[in-house]
């Protein structure tokens, strides 16, 4: 196995290691003190069992050793612990990060040429806009000739990126950071979805990703004969994504209140028109909770092949950008040279 440590994310062998022992239907701290005699100097692990030791549970003890732990992660972590179901939560993590990390290796290598031309691009106008367009510029400077706007405006750009970089890098900085920050503010989600001011490929992709975890939490519940307003409220607290946690808890309120589902539905209109058609035809807890495995497979499917048109027209995409910035370029220098009749 792996060496573990304190990582900012639970590593994947501790996923692995921890269901290949569980299914073999051994105490959780036996589990843990096995894996302490492959790796004793495993910090982690030791803190972890302490933990356990003192009467947490598995699920507190890693919010403890690992704070940054995901919320899905640890919601499914939880509800596991709690229905006596861990080893099949943890091969559902164990496949949910597989999916992650097979969807990333898609995205590096559709997207390392295109970046790689992005940046070479970015070299070569930065090139031409702080040296070859001031020199080619500077005998229409030298008899007054007033430029074209957009020549104008490509010269102050040139002045600025060459006295003032390091201002400018700084800027970027701190533009990165507020933009960073802004999107944990709740109010800056709600305006978002509110809005819809969003990619369309990239929103349905993450939508369909999120939904199918969504899914997959409320068969775990379901399975276990939690009340839907329950299993719905659960599954909120599973999600980082504030405008479906409002949803959620929204559809649960209602359905909390005695309304039938149908009417609690219509009372929340924002549910995806799929979810809402299969919770309307189950017809009891049992069918409900295997319609959820279902719809849950279904979400995943549909990320996939919206990530696949989103990786098709990626690299389109990005050579109109960089055909466009450098043609804006090019037609910068051009442009004075059809009022060279007024300096001979």
């Amino acid at each position: 196995m792996a060496r573990l440590s304190l990582h900012r994310n639970i590593p994947m062998a501790f996923y692995e290691s921890l269901a290949l022992l569980l299914s073999q239907h051994l105490p959780l701290r036996d589990v843990i003190t096995t894996l302490l005699h492959i790796s004793p100097k495993d910090k982690a692990l030791v803190r972890l069992q302490l933990l356990l030791k003192n009467g947490l549970s598995f699920s507190q003890a890693l919010v403890n050793v690992y704070p940054h732990i995901d919320s899905y992660e640890h919601h499914l972590l939880s509800m596991g612990e709690r229905t006596q179901q861990l080893s099949q939560c943890l091969n559902q993590l164990i496949t949910h990060r597989k999916q992650l990390r097979n969807n990333r290796a898609q995205l590096s290598q559709a997207c390392f040429y295109p970046c790689l031309t992005l940046a070479f691009t970015i070299t070569l106008a930065y090139a031409l806009i702080t040296t070859v367009l001031p020199t080619c510029l500077s005998m229409y400077q030298q008899q007054n000739m007033p430029l074209p706007p957009l020549t104008q405006t490509l010269l102050n750009a040139s002045t600025i990126l060459t006295y003032r970089a390091p201002w400018f890098l700084l800027w970027l900085l701190l533009l990165n950071t507020g933009i960073i920050l802004l999107k944990k503010c709740s109010l800056y989600s709600r305006t978002i979805s509110h809005h819809r001011w969003h990619i369309p490929g990239i929103y349905h992709w993450l939508n369909h990703r999120r939904y199918s975890r969504l899914c997959h939490m409320l068969h775990l519940s379901l399975a276990q004969h939690t009340p839907l307003h329950k299993a719905l409220t659960q599954a909120a607290k599973s999600l980082s994504h504030i405008p479906t946690q409002h949803q959620l808890n929204q559809l649960a309120y209602h359905l909390n209140q005695g309304h039938p589902l149908s009417i609690a539905l219509k009372l929340t209109p924002k549910i995806p028109p799929l979810m809402r058609s299969w919770l309307t035809i189950s017809a009891n807890q049992h069918q409900l909770a295997k319609s959820m495995k279902h719809l849950s497979q279904i979400f995943n499917n549909l990320a996939e092949k919206q990530s696949q048109k989103v990786l098709q027209w990626l690299n389109p995409l990005l050579l109109c950008l960089v055909s466009g910035f450098i043609g804006t370029i090019i037609c910068a220098i051009y442009l004075p040279i059809f009022q060279l009749g007024q300096i001979f």
